[in-house]
């Protein structure tokens, strides 16, 4: 019989980086290595883009199977494992709509992530590859207009799968955290637990392709039969 490895899927913000400034401790990296040294993958699930989360997870880079952008992209080993991208069409539109109030708007591309300007978003085909994410930076006064190029977003089949007082992020509608982690658990035959581990309510479809949920403490979301937990790093530490 094969092993049943485990996989260890961890939020980002408010959840293996609990708060503003925080960082892997090297415990937890070592923790990790050993864990993943035994065969069990470790998992960051997050709305960030690619590149963003390699930069807070370089310690275990080549150890971290990256679900981004809320689940429209998946790399592992700087290898794409799955894609759902945004239209072309539908990104030129939405972007050309939040341009155009004076909002400010990056896209999320395959390894980086890129400012958008009118010049370059009015030409067919403008970035090359695939645009997984949709990011307005609310600069702009204008709340009305603001709103409008959201729910502009949301007709043309897109979803909010992150908002702040700063932030408005868009992915397709059709995925989530919660498919990126049935799509890993399948590819990977790992018959073992999915450990799931966040803080909010854009959390839930990842909670619900778990076998063991823990949510923050401090966080945003209370889940009826998950464990509550006051620090993801050492609560591994301690119990795995």
């Amino acid at each position: 019989m094969a092993e049943e490895f485990d996989i260890y899927v961890f939020d980002l913000d408010g959840t293996l980086l609990a708060t503003t400034g925080s960082v892997l401790t090297p415990a937890f990296v070592n923790k990790i290595i050993a864990l993943t040294n035994k065969g069990w993958m470790f998992s960051v699930n997050s709305a960030r883009p690619y590149d963003s989360l390699k930069r807070f997870l370089a310690p275990l880079e080549s150890r971290t199977l990256f679900i981004c952008n809320d689940g429209a992209q998946i790399m592992y080993k700087n290898c794409l494992i799955y894609k759902a991208p945004i239209a072309p069409e539908t990104a030129r539109e939405v972007c050309t709509r939040a341009l155009t109030t004076g909002i400010t708007v990056s896209v999320a591309l395959r390894e980086q992530s890129v400012p958008a300007d009118l010049p370059t978003v009015q030409q067919k085909g403008c970035w090359g590859e695939d645009v997984y994410k949709i990011i307005l930076i609310k600069n702009s006064r204008d709340r009305a207009a603001a709103e409008a190029v959201k729910t502009s977003a949301l007709s043309h089949g897109l979803k909010l799968c992150y908002e702040d007082p700063d932030y408005t992020e868009f992915s397709r509608a059709d995925v989530n955290k919660g498919t990126a982690c049935a799509l890993v658990r399948e590819k990977y035959r790992l018959h073992g637990g999915v450990y799931a581990f966040g803080d909010s309510g854009f959390d839930l479809p990842m909670f619900n392709q778990a076998d063991y949920s823990f949510v923050m403490k401090n966080g945003k979301l209370s889940l009826p039969g998950a464990t509550v937990i006051e620090d993801a790093q050492q609560y591994i530490l301690s119990n795995f």
